[in-house]
């Protein structure tokens, strides 16, 4: 029979009914879920889908709110052994830290969309204006100009940094003035262990996560309406602002108010927030785990062939997977030679990696324009020839290599991206601007998704175009720039490096189509 102490919760002696071991036993198992998940994760931090997810939030989110969550299903067993003092530091920092972090994780879809949408409008004009903006103002204008211009992940991180201050310092005071924690303050008097859970000291604690659910989650709805991604963030945006909407009112009325009296009791008032916070945890650590295991399987599915067969052995398997691969990269390749093909458009809205397929398109363009340049002028260039090519080379090293400069840095090895930094890394330093009053950076230098200057130009082709009432992205390959780019900013190249030749992307552009064709292309066939 299932036995439930009468009274129940009282902050009295530690309870150890059968509710308790119910308690223990939830939390156990979940914990048990949630770590090694959190393993995976990071086992497979390498893949392009789960790096998009910035672990260096989704981890310490996810810490902070399971730390917060172990806390709640103690507070029933542990009764009156659960001092105030301890659950008011946790309850004030604990859960808005992990709240603030796993939003500003959750703004990355808002944030890639828009990235991913912009790739293509990068010209003079673009730059020059926010340049020219940027130094007119000076002191706190300066600084808000600045912040505008970020994008909108790096604007929410910002405003969680200072929330997070602001918080702490809030509940700083707080805990300084209540004579509710301690013997002395400005106001309050020492009262039970139940009366120090009630009272104004607690009502800031709770500011984050009903601005989440009714401010945050509802506004991120609104502005992702249109994106159709298929890493599941809409669907966990939309899970997580639904299964938290019950917290904060329950919370209070059991807090504050007398009509929840009974079920508190069983059910203690931080038990409200369980339901908000066990889905965080379950789409920040599920939908990746299961993006995962699609692509898994996906690389499976390579190792048949393509046609039936009555017996297979291991040459014939892998020569199957060998005319499924060269298959696939031909079927690509066409893609990206055609003019406004649906790839584009899938990759810039709903799978985030425009840059991986605008990358190849560029190198494409590079190798064409070195033929044309071979068979105008033999084996032996002239000078102006080569530093047009050698200059080309830089602004694809600047708009997808380089760490600093590129907005979308494709997702290449170490190796690879050192090799290219070796032959265009010293050039590539004539887009880098010192400062903002003597130069025309328009972001802060070290923010690598914000480097990019007037003097950088993403190589799009002239054809490109985003019909605002449509939302098609059609993508016309042209073999030369518009000649109004950086071409004509860079300064004359005084010594090109002897590595520089046709071949000098050939490694990550590989690579990057291993890339495409393994996620990108899998998923786009897979659309339909």
């Amino acid at each position: 029979m299932f036995y439930i102490r009468p009274g129940g919760h009282n902050w009295g002696a530690i309870i150890n009914d059968d509710l308790s071991k119910v308690h223990l036993a939830v939390i156990s198992v979940w914990s048990a879920c949630v770590f090694p998940a959190l393993g995976l994760i990071i086992y497979n931090r390498h893949q392009a889908f789960v790096r998009m997810r910035k672990l260096k939030l989704l981890i310490p989110a996810v810490l902070a709110l399971h730390l917060y969550l172990i806390m709640v299903f103690l507070v029933y067993p542990l009764n009156g052994l659960f001092i105030c003092e301890a659950e008011f530091w946790i309850m004030s920092l604990l859960l808005p830290a992990g709240i603030a972090l796993f939003h500003a994780e959750n703004m990355l879809l808002y944030s890639l969309s828009h990235i991913q949408r912009n790739l293509i409008w990068h010209d003079e004009a673009y730059y020059g204006e926010r340049a020219r903006r940027l130094r007119s103002k000076n002191g706190l204008a300066l600084l808000w100009e600045k912040f505008l211009q970020k994008d909108a992940y790096h604007r929410t991180l910002d405003l969680m940094y200072v929330g997070l201050g602001v918080q702490f310092a809030i509940s700083l005071v707080i805990y300084c003035a209540s004579r509710k924690f301690h013997g002395w303050g400005l106001t309050g008097h020492a009262v039970s262990a139940g009366e120090c859970r009630r009272g104004w000291e607690w009502a800031p604690s709770i500011v984050w996560q009903f601005s989440w659910s009714y401010v945050f989650g509802p506004c991120v709805l609104w502005q992702i309406r249109a994106v159709e991604d298929i890493h599941y963030w809409k669907i966990q945006t939309i899970m997580t602002v639904v299964a938290s909407l019950i917290g904060s009112p329950l919370w209070l009325l059991a807090v504050y108010s007398g009509k929840l009296a009974n079920v508190s009791k069983y059910w203690v008032a931080p038990m409200w927030f369980a339901p908000g916070i066990i889905t965080m945890e379950f789409v920040t650590l599920f939908f990746p785990l299961l993006e995962v295991y699609q692509r898994r399987e996906y690389r499976r599915s390579l190792q048949g062939p393509l046609i039936p067969t009555v017996s297979r052995t291991a040459s014939s398997t892998a020569a199957s997977r060998r005319t499924n691969a060269v298959a696939g990269m031909k079927e690509l390749q066409l893609a990206l030679r055609t003019p406004s093909h649906p790839i584009f458009d899938f990759a810039a809205k709903k799978d985030f990696t425009l840059e991986n397929l605008l990358f190849l398109v560029d190198v494409a363009e590079f190798k064409a324009e070195w033929d044309q340049t071979r068979q105008r002028e033999g084996e032996t260039f002239t000078a102006d020839s080569q530093n047009q090519l050698f200059k080309k080379g830089v602004l694809i090293h600047a708009n997808y290599i380089c760490m600093r400069l590129s907005e979308m840095p494709i997702n290449i090895s170490g190796r690879h991206r050192n090799s290219i930094e070796n032959v265009f890394g010293q050039a590539s330093k004539a887009l880098q601007r010192p400062a903002v009053n003597d130069s025309v950076t328009p972001y802060d230098s070290d923010d690598r998704s914000n480097a990019l200057s007037m003097a950088t130009f993403n190589q799009r082709p002239a054809g490109a175009d985003l019909r605002s009432d449509s939302q098609e992205l059609i993508i016309s390959p042209v073999v030369s720039p518009p000649a109004n780019t950086a071409l004509t900013i860079l300064p004359q190249i005084d010594e090109i490096p002897s590595t520089f030749d046709m071949t000098v992307f050939d490694a990550a552009e590989e690579e990057i189509q291993r890339t495409v064709l393994n996620n990108t292309w899998n998923r786009y066939v897979r659309s339909f």
